[in-house]
Protein backbone atom coordinates (compact mmCIF):
# COMPACT_ATOMS: atom_id res chain seq x y z
CA UNK A 1 0.00 0.00 0.00
CA UNK A 2 1.14 3.40 -0.76
CA UNK A 3 0.38 4.87 2.33
CA UNK A 4 1.81 1.61 4.61
CA UNK A 5 5.36 3.05 5.83
CA UNK A 6 6.26 -0.35 6.46
CA UNK A 7 6.06 -1.24 3.23
CA UNK A 8 8.82 0.12 1.19
CA UNK A 9 11.17 -1.90 4.26
CA UNK A 10 9.13 -5.35 3.20
CA UNK A 11 9.91 -4.39 -0.37
CA UNK A 12 13.56 -4.07 -0.31
CA UNK A 13 13.46 -7.85 1.79
CA UNK A 14 11.22 -9.19 -1.24
CA UNK A 15 13.89 -7.90 -3.89
CA UNK A 16 16.78 -9.21 -1.93
CA UNK A 17 15.34 -12.51 -2.10
CA UNK A 18 14.27 -12.09 -6.09
CA UNK A 19 17.64 -10.69 -6.60
CA UNK A 20 19.19 -14.39 -5.46
CA UNK A 21 18.85 -16.38 -8.65
CA UNK A 22 19.87 -19.69 -6.92
CA UNK A 23 15.98 -19.14 -5.20
CA UNK A 24 14.20 -18.68 -8.46
CA UNK A 25 11.89 -16.09 -6.80
CA UNK A 26 9.23 -14.47 -8.79
CA UNK A 27 7.78 -11.25 -7.07
CA UNK A 28 4.10 -9.67 -7.62
CA UNK A 29 3.40 -6.19 -5.36
CA UNK A 30 -0.24 -6.75 -4.90
CA UNK A 31 -2.29 -3.35 -3.48
CA UNK A 32 -4.74 -4.69 -1.42
CA UNK A 33 -6.08 -5.21 2.01
CA UNK A 34 -9.62 -5.73 3.54
CA UNK A 35 -11.00 -2.16 3.57
CA UNK A 36 -8.22 -0.84 1.57
CA UNK A 37 -6.63 0.96 4.82
CA UNK A 38 -3.58 1.72 2.47
CA UNK A 39 -4.43 1.65 -0.90
CA UNK A 40 -6.72 4.68 -0.65
CA UNK A 41 -6.15 7.44 -2.84
CA UNK A 42 -5.50 10.71 -1.01
CA UNK A 43 -4.65 13.97 -3.33
CA UNK A 44 -2.60 15.97 -4.17
CA UNK A 45 0.33 13.53 -3.57
CA UNK A 46 -1.36 10.03 -3.63
CA UNK A 47 -3.50 10.06 -7.05
CA UNK A 48 -2.48 6.61 -8.53
CA UNK A 49 -4.55 4.31 -7.63
CA UNK A 50 -2.92 1.12 -7.92
CA UNK A 51 -5.64 -1.29 -6.82
CA UNK A 52 -6.99 -4.19 -9.01
CA UNK A 53 -10.45 -5.98 -9.52
CA UNK A 54 -8.27 -9.21 -8.83
CA UNK A 55 -6.37 -8.00 -5.77
CA UNK A 56 -9.66 -6.89 -4.12
CA UNK A 57 -10.79 -10.73 -4.18
CA UNK A 58 -7.62 -12.24 -3.29
CA UNK A 59 -7.35 -9.82 -0.27
CA UNK A 60 -11.24 -11.16 0.74
CA UNK A 61 -11.30 -14.41 -0.62
CA UNK A 62 -7.55 -15.85 0.77
CA UNK A 63 -8.14 -15.91 4.63
CA UNK A 64 -6.39 -14.75 6.77
CA UNK A 65 -4.68 -11.52 5.60
CA UNK A 66 -4.83 -8.91 8.39
CA UNK A 67 -2.55 -6.03 7.71
CA UNK A 68 0.25 -4.76 5.29
CA UNK A 69 2.97 -5.88 4.17
CA UNK A 70 2.45 -9.67 4.13
CA UNK A 71 2.76 -11.77 1.44
CA UNK A 72 2.08 -15.87 0.32
CA UNK A 73 4.95 -18.09 -0.71
CA UNK A 74 3.43 -20.20 -3.33
CA UNK A 75 0.63 -19.92 -0.71
CA UNK A 76 1.69 -22.65 0.97
CA UNK A 77 0.12 -22.95 4.80
CA UNK A 78 2.10 -20.95 7.36
CA UNK A 79 2.92 -23.62 9.81
CA UNK A 80 4.19 -21.53 12.58
CA UNK A 81 1.31 -18.84 12.35
CA UNK A 82 -1.61 -20.94 11.80
CA UNK A 83 -4.30 -18.17 12.30
CA UNK A 84 -2.31 -16.16 9.33
CA UNK A 85 -3.47 -19.04 6.93
CA UNK A 86 -1.10 -18.94 3.90
CA UNK A 87 -0.04 -15.26 4.86
CA UNK A 88 3.98 -14.77 6.23
CA UNK A 89 5.13 -11.31 7.62
CA UNK A 90 8.06 -10.23 5.98
CA UNK A 91 10.41 -11.35 8.55
CA UNK A 92 9.25 -14.88 7.75
CA UNK A 93 9.66 -14.87 4.18
CA UNK A 94 13.69 -15.70 3.44
CA UNK A 95 13.30 -18.98 5.84
CA UNK A 96 10.09 -20.38 3.82
CA UNK A 97 11.44 -19.25 0.36
CA UNK A 98 14.85 -21.16 0.83
CA UNK A 99 12.24 -23.81 2.20
CA UNK A 100 10.10 -24.12 -0.93
CA UNK A 101 13.37 -23.55 -3.08
CA UNK A 102 14.30 -27.27 -2.55
CA UNK A 103 10.99 -28.73 -3.51
CA UNK A 104 10.56 -30.73 -6.70
CA UNK A 105 8.52 -28.65 -9.66
CA UNK A 106 5.33 -30.68 -10.43
CA UNK A 107 4.42 -28.67 -13.47
CA UNK A 108 6.10 -26.96 -16.22
CA UNK A 109 4.70 -23.70 -18.07
CA UNK A 110 6.24 -22.19 -21.86
CA UNK A 111 5.10 -18.91 -22.83
CA UNK A 112 5.13 -17.29 -26.34
CA UNK A 113 3.41 -13.89 -26.89
CA UNK A 114 3.22 -11.47 -29.97
CA UNK A 115 2.59 -8.28 -29.45
CA UNK A 116 1.15 -5.77 -32.13
CA UNK A 117 1.57 -1.80 -31.77
CA UNK A 118 -0.96 -0.98 -33.95
CA UNK A 119 -3.67 -2.14 -32.10
CA UNK A 120 -2.33 -2.31 -28.74
CA UNK A 121 -3.16 -6.15 -29.03
CA UNK A 122 -1.18 -8.92 -27.17
CA UNK A 123 -1.68 -12.21 -27.76
CA UNK A 124 -0.33 -14.50 -25.45
CA UNK A 125 -0.06 -19.03 -26.10
CA UNK A 126 0.88 -21.16 -23.57
CA UNK A 127 1.82 -24.63 -23.02
CA UNK A 128 1.05 -26.36 -19.33
CA UNK A 129 2.90 -29.81 -18.26
CA UNK A 130 2.13 -31.81 -15.63
CA UNK A 131 5.73 -33.66 -14.25
CA UNK A 132 4.06 -35.94 -12.36
CA UNK A 133 0.61 -37.30 -11.42
CA UNK A 134 -1.60 -35.19 -9.25
CA UNK A 135 -5.19 -35.04 -8.37
CA UNK A 136 -7.38 -31.53 -7.73
CA UNK A 137 -8.36 -28.42 -9.92
CA UNK A 138 -5.61 -26.75 -11.89
CA UNK A 139 -6.25 -23.04 -12.90
CA UNK A 140 -3.49 -21.15 -14.98
CA UNK A 141 -3.82 -17.22 -14.44
CA UNK A 142 -2.26 -14.76 -15.56
CA UNK A 143 -0.69 -11.48 -14.45
CA UNK A 144 -0.10 -8.27 -16.24
CA UNK A 145 2.88 -6.19 -14.38
CA UNK A 146 3.74 -2.96 -14.50
CA UNK A 147 7.69 -3.26 -14.14
CA UNK A 148 8.11 0.57 -12.24
CA UNK A 149 6.01 3.05 -11.70
CA UNK A 150 7.23 6.40 -10.34
CA UNK A 151 5.07 7.48 -7.64
CA UNK A 152 4.93 8.70 -4.09
CA UNK A 153 5.10 6.39 -1.14
CA UNK A 154 4.95 7.01 2.50
CA UNK A 155 8.01 6.05 4.81
CA UNK A 156 8.89 4.50 8.04
CA UNK A 157 10.36 7.94 9.21
CA UNK A 158 6.84 9.67 8.37
CA UNK A 159 7.84 11.20 5.32
CA UNK A 160 6.63 11.25 1.32
CA UNK A 161 8.92 9.43 -0.83
CA UNK A 162 7.92 11.76 -4.29
CA UNK A 163 9.83 9.66 -6.59
CA UNK A 164 9.71 5.75 -5.10
CA UNK A 165 10.00 2.87 -7.60
CA UNK A 166 6.89 0.69 -7.14
CA UNK A 167 8.08 -2.64 -8.46
CA UNK A 168 6.42 -5.37 -10.42
CA UNK A 169 3.15 -4.08 -9.53
CA UNK A 170 -0.13 -6.21 -10.63
CA UNK A 171 -2.16 -4.05 -13.24
CA UNK A 172 -4.11 -6.47 -14.26
CA UNK A 173 -5.21 -10.31 -14.93
CA UNK A 174 -5.38 -11.38 -18.73
CA UNK A 175 -7.57 -14.31 -18.07
CA UNK A 176 -9.77 -13.06 -15.10
CA UNK A 177 -9.36 -13.40 -11.16
CA UNK A 178 -9.29 -16.84 -11.15
CA UNK A 179 -8.16 -17.57 -14.88
CA UNK A 180 -8.78 -20.73 -16.67
CA UNK A 181 -9.40 -24.26 -15.73
CA UNK A 182 -7.34 -26.50 -17.65
CA UNK A 183 -7.33 -29.88 -15.55
CA UNK A 184 -9.35 -31.60 -12.35
CA UNK A 185 -10.03 -34.55 -11.15
CA UNK A 186 -6.84 -37.22 -11.65
CA UNK A 187 -4.19 -36.14 -13.96
CA UNK A 188 -1.43 -37.72 -15.59
CA UNK A 189 2.26 -37.16 -15.87
CA UNK A 190 3.21 -35.53 -18.66
CA UNK A 191 -0.34 -34.28 -19.73
CA UNK A 192 0.15 -31.09 -21.67
CA UNK A 193 -2.48 -28.41 -21.96
CA UNK A 194 -2.25 -25.49 -24.93
CA UNK A 195 -4.20 -22.34 -24.39
CA UNK A 196 -4.37 -18.95 -25.86
CA UNK A 197 -5.14 -15.37 -24.89
CA UNK A 198 -5.51 -11.92 -26.15
CA UNK A 199 -5.34 -8.49 -24.72
CA UNK A 200 -5.70 -4.99 -25.63
CA UNK A 201 -3.13 -3.16 -23.29
CA UNK A 202 -3.97 0.37 -22.03
CA UNK A 203 -2.27 3.48 -23.34
CA UNK A 204 -1.32 4.96 -20.39
CA UNK A 205 2.36 5.53 -20.70
CA UNK A 206 3.39 3.27 -17.91
CA UNK A 207 1.70 0.40 -19.69
CA UNK A 208 4.78 0.98 -22.47
CA UNK A 209 5.49 -2.52 -23.73
CA UNK A 210 9.19 -2.35 -22.48
CA UNK A 211 7.76 -1.44 -19.06
CA UNK A 212 5.60 -4.89 -18.92
CA UNK A 213 6.17 -8.59 -17.89
CA UNK A 214 3.51 -11.35 -17.25
CA UNK A 215 3.65 -13.88 -15.07
CA UNK A 216 2.03 -16.72 -15.39
CA UNK A 217 0.74 -19.32 -12.92
CA UNK A 218 -0.81 -22.61 -11.98
CA UNK A 219 -2.74 -23.03 -9.02
CA UNK A 220 -4.68 -25.20 -7.50
CA UNK A 221 -8.06 -23.54 -7.06
CA UNK A 222 -9.79 -25.27 -3.85
CA UNK A 223 -6.39 -24.33 -1.74
CA UNK A 224 -4.84 -21.54 -3.35
CA UNK A 225 -1.16 -22.92 -3.89
CA UNK A 226 0.90 -22.56 -6.86
CA UNK A 227 2.35 -24.95 -8.28
CA UNK A 228 4.63 -23.44 -10.57
CA UNK A 229 5.02 -20.07 -12.22
CA UNK A 230 6.83 -18.42 -14.85
CA UNK A 231 7.81 -14.86 -16.19
CA UNK A 232 7.93 -13.56 -19.20
CA UNK A 233 9.31 -9.83 -19.91
CA UNK A 234 7.49 -8.03 -22.70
Amino acid sequence: GHKCPNCPAAAVTGKDLESNTSLGVTMVSIHAVPGNGFQYTFPPDFTTDFTTEAGDIYATEIPGLNANPKGTINRIPNSNNPESEIWFSSDEWETNVNQEANQNLLANIQVQTNYFPSTNGLFIHTETEFNTNLNGNYHLIIYLLRNSVISPQSMSDGSTNYNYNHHHVLSNNINGTWGTSIASGDIDENSKFYNDFSFELPTDSTYNIDNLSLVTYLCERNTFEVIQVTKTEL
